[in-house]
């Protein structure tokens, strides 16, 4: 029996997974925590085979717990580690898998693959307890969207890109497609927007080959636009009625979470389809 540890940041999320995996035969779920530094107590108490985690945790986050436990001199076997995440940096897949993790796989995912990486993973702990085998240090990310998710990360850029035009936001500005790219990314991990200057920036830039600071001007540029050009009937039914009150403009965050909220139920419930 693999014990499994389920490390995630949205309690929605946790509870697709140990929902699944307590369906499973070979697997006992032996909890699912929502805070990085609870859970690295657990971790060093339960002692999982395999833990499942969020890179993006309150507190304590998945690099941190990773460098926790390596440094403990008093964990006898460190457990077996995926991370699941949404941000498609290879600097930070590179920092996670340098500080011991053993799978990183990018949103959206398929349960039955995380599932099937969990075996792969628990194999070499077979016999003398020890690694015998290299661990996977592999990326499931852009060919895992590809072929799992292109058709709903199609359908939900096309339900982006005509809100998007509603509001009046210009499609010829820089600030248009960030904008877009940050509500997918959004959509897939609402905790990247507590990172907007560490991972959500840096992230659109790497995509179009630009600066995060870039990216920060001309999404602001492109929401100023949409405020003072927009059409305020639009705009109340997005984001409330204190828009045609006052008509402050929201920050970067606000607008793109505000937008990724009102698909991020509809989306997570066509994956599970």
């Amino acid at each position: 029996m693999i014990k499994l540890m389920i490390v995630v940041n949205s309690r929605d999320e946790g509870k697709r997974l140990s929902d699944f995996f307590e369906q499973k035969t070979d697997i006992e779920v032996t909890g699912v925590e929502y805070n990085g530094q609870r859970a690295y107590s657990k971790i060093l108490s339960l002692k999982p085979d395999v833990v499942l985690m969020n890179m993006i945790l309150p507190e304590l986050d998945g690099l941190g717990i990773m460098e926790q436990l390596v440094a403990n001199l008093e964990m006898p076997k460190l457990p077996r580690v995926i991370v699941i995440s949404s941000v498609d940096n290879p600097t930070i897949m590179d920092c996670a898998c340098q500080a011991g993790v053993d799978y990183y796989i990018m949103k959206p995912y398929r349960l039955d693959t995380l599932y099937n990486r969990i075996l792969q993973l628990q194999s070499p702990f077979q016999g003398d307890g020890k690694r015998t085998g290299l661990p996977l240090r592999s990326y499931e990310s852009k060919r895992n969207k590809e072929q799992y998710a292109g058709m709903e990360d199609n359908y939900l850029e096309s339900e982006i890109t005509d809100v998007m035009r509603r509001i009046g936001v210009p499609a010829h500005i820089k600030g248009y497609q960030y904008i877009r790219t940050g509500i997918i990314m959004a959509v897939h991990d609402i905790a990247v927007l507590n990172y907007i200057t560490k991972l959500l920036y840096p992230s659109i830039a790497k995509e179009y080959n630009t600066t995060a600071s870039s990216v920060e001007r001309a999404i602001r540029h492109a929401i100023e636009v949409a405020w003072t050009r927009g059409d305020p009937n639009v705009l109340e039914s997005i984001f409330g009625h204190t828009v045609s009150m006052n008509r402050r403009k929201p920050t970067n965050s606000e607008f793109i979470a505000q937008i990724a909220d009102r698909y991020r139920l509809d989306y997570n419930m066509r994956l599970q389809a």
